[in-house]
């Protein structure tokens, strides 16, 4: 993606990809594909749970990575059980007053 970045205007081009993001995004693009601050992912990236690349000084995230990676985290969400697997009681281990297996 070419961007004018001397203004702090960033240009769309031709690059982009379907839905208006480019096929490789800097930290700003990528922040904004994923509608997250820029610290939260950097600490995505550190933590080692978003897929990146570093290329020189700064991070790069391919668009199609990224959209495989939310669709294994949307998948890992409909494996949790419901209320977290929690008890149904207040933590006790006790099922809540007038609940019978």
């Amino acid at each position: 993606m070419r961007a004018q970045e001397g203004n702090g205007v960033r240009a769309r081009t031709e690059d982009e990809g379907f839905g208006g993001a480019p096929e490789v995004m800097d930290i700003y693009a990528a922040a904004e594909y994923l509608r997250v601050s820029r610290g939260t992912l950097y600490k995505s990236i550190r933590a080692g749970e978003v897929p990146a690349f570093k290329l020189g000084r700064g991070w790069r995230f391919r668009k199609a990575l990224l959209d495989r990676w939310m669709d294994e985290q949307s998948e890992k969400g409909k494996a949790r059980p419901a209320h977290g697997g929690r008890p149904a009681a207040g933590g006790n281990g006790q099922p809540a007053p007038g609940v019978t297996h």
